[in-house]
């Protein structure tokens, strides 16, 4: 599968815009293809990885995970 080129500013900005694509695809990991932005790749799951390095020695420069608010503990 071809990438998808993702143009955004920040690797943030790169990621959701890439997950907003996917959600709109309709396909799973294996239909979908990874993106590309500033030559950072962009995994299924929203991650940015950093740019030149093959898994699995390339370390993740974005989460999107790392964003998202905890659920609330109930006690």
């Amino acid at each position: 599968m071809k990438p998808i080129k993702i143009k955004a500013e920040t690797a943030a900005a790169a990621s959701a815009i890439y997950c907003a694509k996917r959600d709109a695809s309709g396909h799973g990991a294996s239909k979908f293809p990874v993106g590309i932005w500033n030559g950072h790749h962009i995994s299924y799951n929203g991650r940015v990885w950093e740019a030149g390095k093959e898994f699995p020695d390339a370390k993740a420069i974005y989460n999107p995970a790392d964003d998202r608010p905890f659920p609330k503990q109930h006690n």
